[in-house]
Parts: structure tokens; C-alpha cells; sequence
């Protein structure tokens, strides 16, 4: 390795100055184990980072992502694996929907060998892959170059930066933050040295991805990385490739992936056809595009504090645009970042990562982007399957991979080079004075933006443009002196090499001032029941069919398999969600999700133990999809729905329901002839398809002759669980019996082949006279999948003691002067 900034001070005899013992000691743990030192470092940064969320409940955009696996997958601990997810959209698939993270290895060790509780799990989710973020990005940094500092700063620019943390509530998101540096450093150094074993590696890095529910991230990583990894093997490669060796190592890498993926991966596939996001989602994609006027959020600082309230509501160019929010998401990756990427940029601008992460920074914007350029409407048009992913605004992470590589790089290129330096030092400069005099001369025409703001601000509550413009001022102003002080950092740190960890604290300082308020967390935010839920809870205490909770203890549940909620997604958040700083309104997200839990918003009624009919789901069938935007409120009875949450102002005399109470402008109501979750029906009822000869012939799709005016008779439901369901019938003729869940590939029955009843439900005939019938799930493909990724994991597992071993061995001695290029 080559010396470090306390070889030369030492040297020149101020060995004795406390100083210099501090950083020399420091300096020495990291060249022997700078792994291990890394490690450290940087898990005392991510704990101080989110100590203000320690001992709350981070508050997450879609619990359908984050609490229902928690729950389900609690059974791993009591030996009830579960596959399948009952509480939503008459059921779905829990294993194979990609994004439910079932077999995902963190989760299974804090759930079913640590038994933790699930609201720590997602605690400790977030703290961990947050790490792993700074320590990817890390060993990213290193596999191309970089050196002490660099690393250090891009890692803290990338897990700290404004996207990373706005997306804390995201947890199905965090595994691909954290492990795709990880994966494209460990290629890069399987690529440099023509390591099998560590392509292996790789390719498991990825695949975890994929079976932590980020299959965007999967995707693009897979595609990507092996193209891009040649381009960034540092100097020459210590040993020359075959040209079989190097199609090998991709092709590793690739396998590897697909194998660790696979439990996830093959069940998906296998359900792929009959899901409603099969045939993407085309235009509705758009909405979820990245404003180009936000790029703003690139120089909003929040060092000297934050003029612009959380949640502000810029109204005009975000208004119905998916996140009409703009502050529930940052793109501030910090002073730091901005000045080291430019003096990369300008010192080494064709310099082979510079051209690879600029290059990749560019077309991630753009993506991001989405409707606002031709680029993705034109790869929506031409590539098939593009259209699956509905989130352009998500390629903003790809953007600050690259942004935070290039900002790792020219760190340790400001910190040794002249040009690196003086270009570092006159672009923050020349931002900082450039907000200042944006300040100066939008306080002097205050009143003309007054004007021209106005419009922009939404009308319903009252804006005032005067004092957005004021807080425009005054944002203006702190960021400036943001980028001024960095300014000072860059001149400072330039001095002297030993100051080489100043620049990431002082990025880490600016990043934790901005990125702070992003972080949604409450004190027991999810440890009591919504008050709909305490409601529905009393109304169902004479219930025959109560029991214990068997996936979610010690928390207020009701018994799954006996009534389903049913939550109009139309009712308008009342305005107690919005509150006003110098007049402007700002949305109060944690008030809104109170709110929600209260009236049962879809994917928070889980936290009660209550089933759905509605809700977001990626992987509901398609003719679940297709009957969701045809049915009317009477018709929900039909499928167990027992309350529905509507509009207040929508309620009606005599409509089939009664009132049960009201919140926020929702109304809980109390549906009538409400059908059994498990019932009987004669043959005579049920026409079957008209290919069918017979009507009692098992027909894969089956229909009502005619509807019953009255619910039909009820089959007892004995035992139900995620992935099993026995039922008693005594059926005074030969028929059918139907369970109210939804058909779908890997249910099979003892009593004979299932039917789709009505488009959705399940059906087996049965004779007459009392029977006991059982339904069994075992997803597709399981199985093999599950074999796939055990052994994909154990070849990964394999790869990195191999890999790590054999270049040991090939590292010269300490002392020699190819340490430095072989570390």
C-alpha cells in the first residue's frame, strides 16, 4: 500500500503530538483491516443518523410490502411457513409476488432463528441495509481505485444521500440500495483478476435482490453490470483473460443470480400470465415521473436549517403526478458530492469511470424523468416488458450511484491533484455565489414572483405566494452558505493530507441536517388498534367463529377466513392533514397515516388482523383486477365483505347498509346479507362454460345460472390458515361446494379438481351427506426454486472464501511497492 499521509509527518519528527498519534493509530487500523475499520466507521454513522428514530415505528408507504410478509412469515418460527397471503384482494400468492420478500435470508434469520418481533424486524431491516449501503458503496470504490478518502466520502454521499433516506419508508426498495454496489464491486474484482468464484459471488449478491422485492433494481443491475465492469477494472488486469474466461465470468455471474433468485423468481413466472401487471402498465407509467424542475432539490441544503417546510406543496408542475409531495422525496446528495463529482469531471474527464458513472448518471435522469423527455415513451413503445416497472422517479437511484462514485473518485483526486483541487473549489464556489445571488435578486423582485408564483400554489386553501417567496429567499440563502462552506472544507482539507476524513464528516454533517426530517417515525404508531377496527372488533365479540390470532401475537387480530373490509379509495383526506407555515400549506405525512389507520386505508388494516377486498397488490390476478372496476357496492356482500368504508357524503337511505360511525369525513357501514366464507350450492345454480356438456362436469370457469336472492347456505370453516383450509359440509344434494377466496395456480383439493366459480372464487363438487374437505397451496415451481437458491447462496458462500483466499496468496509482501496496486 502506498504511504500514508502520517508516513510523511512523521518523518519530519512531530511523532510525539497527540494529533499525529490519534490519526496514526487510526490510519494503521485501517491499512491492516480496512474492512473491519470501514465497518465500524460506518455503523456509528448510520446510528446516528437514525438515533431519532430508535425506539419508534418507521412509517411505511405500503404496509401490503412491509407488514404483511413480517406477520405471515412469523409462523417460520412455529413451523407454519406460509406461501400464500390471505389478507388481501380475496388472497394472493405471498411467495412468487416478488416483492413480498419471503425467502429474503435477513428476514428469515431475525424471524425464524432470532424470533424477534416483526415492528423490530423492520426496524432493524432499515438500520441494516442503510450499512450496507455506505459499506457497498465502499467496496465499490476500492474494486476501481479509489483509495482512503474517496471511499469513505462517496459511501457517505450514497447511503446517506436525500433519495436513499427518502426512501426509508420503502422497505421492499432497500435490499437493491444496499446490495447492488456490493455485487458490482464484487464483479469488478472477479473481472480484474478472472475470478470465477467471485463472478459466483456476484451473481449471489444479486439474486439476494431479487428475494428481498426489488426486481427493478435485479433487472437493471443484471443487464448492466456485466457490461459495464470491464470498463471499470482499474490499470491492467493482474493476469491476462482467455477469451473463454472472459465470456466465463459473466456468464457466472449470471447464473448465479438466476439461481439465488429462483425461489422467487420460478413461482413468479409460473403465476406471470394471470396476473393484472402482465401486460404492463404503458402511459399509467408516466405519472410517476421526476419533475425536471425539481432538480431545485439537487442544491437544497438544509445545513443552516430548512426554509422550506417538510411536505411542502409547490402545487402546478407536481400536481396529480404520482408524488404531488415534492419534500416527502430529496435528491440532495450533499455540498461534497456535487464539488468532488465536478473535479473528477473536470480533471479526469476521460478517465474510464468518469465516462462509465457520468455516462450512467446521465441516462438515469433521463429515465427518471419518464414522460417529461421522448426517452421513455420511446423504450415504453419498443422494448417489451419495459412497461412493467410504473416508477420512473426510482431511476434517481442509479443516479446517485454514479453521482456518489464520481464524488467518491474526485475526492481522492482533490485531495492529490492540483487541478482536482482548484476545480473542486471554484465549482462549489461558483454555486455558492450563484445562490446567493439568486437570494439577492429574488428578495429584490419579490413581488413580480409573487405574481408569477401565485398561479403555481393550489387554490383550495388559501395559498400565500408572498410568503413562499420569502422562504424561497431565505432557502436560497442557506444553501448558498451550504456550498460557501464547502467551499472552505475543500481549501482547508487541501492543506494537509491528514485531514483526509474531513471532507465525509462534514458531508455527513450537511446530510444529516437535510435528510433528518425525512425520516416518518412514531412512538407505537402501530401498537393499537384504528378506531374503525376497535369498532368492528366489538360488533364481532358474539361472533361463534372467535379464536386466537395464530400469525400476528400479541397484537389485537382478529381470526382470518371470517369477513372481509372493503375501503373506497376515493375518500378525500380531511384537512386536518394539512398544516401551514407563513400561510403556505404543507401536508403533515404522519398525521396522514394516523388518519388512514384510522379509516382503514388499504394495506394499513393489516395492522388489525383485518382481510381486504381492495388494496394494492402486485400480484393479484388480472380478473381480479377486471371485476374490481365493475363491481358496486351491493355486490360486494357477495364475496364476504361485511364493512365497507365510503365517502361520508356518499351514504344513502335504504342502500343495503347501516352506519357504524363516522371519522374524517369516512363512514364505517355495516353491509347486509353478507355470504359465507365457505357455502353450498346445488348444480341446478351453477351453469358451467359452453363447452362444458354437463353442468356438474369440473369446469375450469363456471358461472351463477342464477343469483341467489338470499345467501346461500354456509359450509363450516374448521381450520383455517395461509395455506390451508378445512371445511365441514353436509350437503343435502350433490353440488358444489365454493370457498370466497380466489382461484389460483397451486391450490389443489382432496375431494376432486377446483373450479373457478364467478371469475374469482373457488369450487370442488361434492355428494351428498356430511364431508370434510381440504384446500392445500403449494406455489409453483416452489420446490425446484427453493433448491436453486440454496444452492446459488452455497456457491456464493463458497466463492467469497475462495476468492478472498487465492488473492491473499497472489498479494505481495507488506513492504514491497506492488502492495499498493495488488490491495
Amino acid at each position: 500500500m502506498a504511504p500514508g499521509p502520517l508516513w510523511y509527518y512523521r518523518r519530519v519528527g512531530f511523532n510525539a503530538q497527540l494529533p499525529g498519534l490519534i490519526l496514526g493509530r487510526l490510519e494503521s487500523c485501517g491499512a491492516r483491516r480496512p474492512t473491519t475499520a470501514a465497518g465500524f466507521f460506518f455503523s456509528a454513522l448510520t446510528a446516528v443518523f437514525f438515533l431519532s428514530a430508535f425506539g419508534r415505528d418507521f412509517i411505511f408507504r405500503d404496509s401490503y410490502h412491509e407488514f404483511y410478509p413480517m406477520m405471515l412469515m412469523w409462523g417460520w418460527s412455529r413451523g407454519l411457513p406460509p406461501s400464500w397471503n390471505p389478507y388481501v384482494n380475496l388472497g394472493a400468492p405471498l411467495a412468487g409476488s416478488v416483492v413480498q420478500a419471503a425467502f429474503y435470508p435477513v428476514q428469515l434469520v431475525l424471524l425464524g432463528a432470532l424470533r424477534l418481533s416483526p415492528l423490530l424486524v423492520m426496524n432493524l431491516f432499515i438500520y441494516l441495509h442503510y450499512w450496507l449501503a455506505a459499506m457497498g458503496m465502499w467496496a465499490l470504490l476500492r474494486a476501481v481505485g479509489g483509495r482512503a478518502a474517496g471511499p469513505v466520502a462517496g459511501a457517505v454521499g450514497y447511503g446517506f444521500g436525500g433519495y436513499l433516506v427518502s426512501m426509508s419508508y420503502a422497505r421492499n426498495l432497500l435490499p437493491g440500495f444496499g446490495l447492488v454496489p456490493l455485487a458490482l464491486a464484487l464483479l469488478i474484482v472477479a473481472r480484474r483478476n478472472n475470478r470465477l468464484s467471485l463472478a459466483a459471488s456476484a451473481g449471489m449478491c444479486l439474486g439476494l435482490v431479487l428475494l428481498g422485492g426489488d426486481p427493478q433494481a435485479f433487472v437493471v443491475t443484471f443487464v448492466a453490470g456485466p457490461a459495464a465492469a470491464p470498463l471499470l477494472v482499474p490499470g491492467r488486469w493482474t493476469r491476462q483473460a482467455s477469451p473463454l474466461r472472459a465470456v466465463a465470468v459473466p456468464a457466472v455471474f449470471w447464473l448465479a443470480a438466476l439461481l439465488t433468485a429462483a425461489a422467487e423468481l420460478l413461482p413468479a413466472l409460473a403465476n406471470f400470465a394471470g396476473l393484472g401487471r402482465s401486460g404492463g402498465f404503458g402511459g399509467q407509467a408516466l405519472a410517476w415521473s421526476f419533475h425536471p424542475a425539481r432538480m431545485v432539490e439537487f442544491f437544497s441544503a438544509g445545513f443552516f436549517g430548512s426554509a422550506w417546510p417538510f411536505n411542502a406543496y409547490w402545487g402546478g408542475f407536481t400536481a396529480g403526478a404520482g408524488f404531488a409531495l415534492p419534500m416527502a422525496l430529496s435528491c440532495y446528495l450533499g455540498a461534497w458530492t456535487i464539488a468532488a463529482a465536478a473535479a473528477m469531471i473536470a480533471s479526469r474527464p476521460l478517465a474510464r469511470p468518469t465516462l462509465v458513472f457520468g455516462v450512467g448518471a446521465v441516462i438515469a435522469l433521463l429515465l427518471a424523468f419518464g414522460g417529461h423527455t421522448p426517452l421513455y415513451p420511446f423504450l415504453l413503445a419498443h422494448i417489451p416488458g419495459f412497461g412493467i416497472f410504473r416508477y420512473p422517479e426510482k431511476y434517481l437511484f442509479w443516479f446517485t450511484l454514479c453521482a456518489a462514485a464520481l464524488a467518491g473518485l474526485g475526492t481522492d483526486a482533490a485531495l492529490e491533484d492540483a487541478r482536482s483541487r482548484r476545480a473542486a473549489f471554484w465549482v462549489t464556489s461558483a454555486v455558492a455565489v450563484a445562490l446567493a445571488l439568486a437570494a439577492v435578486l429574488a428578495w429584490a423582485a419579490r413581488l413580480k414572483l409573487t405574481a408569477m408564483l401565485a398561479p403555481m400554489l393550489t387554490e383550495t386553501v388559501g395559498p400565500n405566494a408572498s410568503a413562499a417567496v420569502e422562504m424561497i429567499v431565505s432557502a436560497l440563502a442557506h444553501s448558498g452558505a451550504t456550498f460557501g462552506l464547502c467551499a472552505a472544507v475543500v481549501w482547508v482539507a487541501a492543506q494537509d493530507r491528514r485531514l483526509w476524513i474531513v471532507p465525509a464528516l462534514f458531508l455527513f454533517s450537511d446530510l444529516f441536517a437535510t435528510g433528518r426530517p425525512l425520516l416518518m417515525a412514531e412512538p407505537g404508531f402501530y401498537q393499537s388498534p384504528s378506531r374503525f377496527a376497535d369498532v368492528i372488533a366489538e360488533r364481532e365479540k358474539s361472533s361463534s367463529h372467535d379464536g386466537p390470532c395464530r400469525f400476528a401475537e400479541g397484537r389485537p387480530c382478529l381470526q382470518p377466513g371470517r369477513f372481509r373490509v372493503f375501503r373506497d379509495n376515493s375518500i378525500p383526506p380531511p384537512l386536518n392533514t394539512v398544516s401551514y407555515f407563513n400561510g403556505i400549506m404543507a401536508v403533515n405525512q404522519v398525521q396522514l397515516r394516523r388518519w388512514e389507520r384510522e379509516t382503514l386505508k388499504p394495506n394499513l388494516a393489516v395492522m388489525d388482523g383485518i382481510e381486504e377486498f381492495a388494496g394494492m397488490n402486485v400480484a393479484s390476478g388480472a380478473a381480479f383486477d377486471a371485476r374490481m372496476r365493475e363491481l358496486t357496492l351491493d355486490q360486494l356482500p357477495r364475496y364476504n365483505v361485511k364493512y365497507a368504508v365510503i365517502p361520508t357524503e356518499a351514504e344513502q337511505q335504504d342502500a343495503g347498509y347501516r352506519v357504524l360511525d363516522r371519522l374524517g369525513g369516512a363512514s364505517l357501514v355495516e353491509l347486509e346479507r353478507v355470504w359465507p366464507r365457505a357455502y353450498f350450492v346445488p348444480f341446478e345454480a351453477i351453469m358451467a362454460r359452453p363447452e362444458e356438456s354437463s353442468p356438474s362436469a369440473p369446469s375450469a370457469e363456471a358461472g351463477w345460472a342464477t343469483t341467489p336472492d338470499a345467501p346461500p347456505p354456509e359450509a363450516r370453516v374448521i381450520d383455517y390458515t395461509p395455506d390451508r383450509v378445512t371445511i365441514e359440509v353436509n350437503a343435502p344434494t350433490p353440488g358444489w361446494l365454493a370457498l370466497n377466496d380466489a382461484y389460483g395456480p397451486g391450490w389443489t383439493c382432496d375431494a376432486g379438481p377446483i373450479a373457478r366459480l364467478d371469475r374469482l372464487v373457488r369450487a370442488v363438487r361434492v355428494p351428498a351427506g356430511p364431508r370434510r374437505v381440504e384446500f392445500f397451496y403449494r406455489p409453483p415451481l416452489l420446490r425446484p426454486g427453493l433448491a436453486a437458491t440454496l444452492l446459488g447462496m452455497v456457491l456464493g458462500l463458497i466463492g467469497i472464501h475462495l476468492g478472498r483466499s487465492r488473492l491473499e496468496k497472489r498479494r505481495p509482501p507488506s513492504g514491497s511497492s506492488a502492495s499498493g496496486a495488488a490491495t
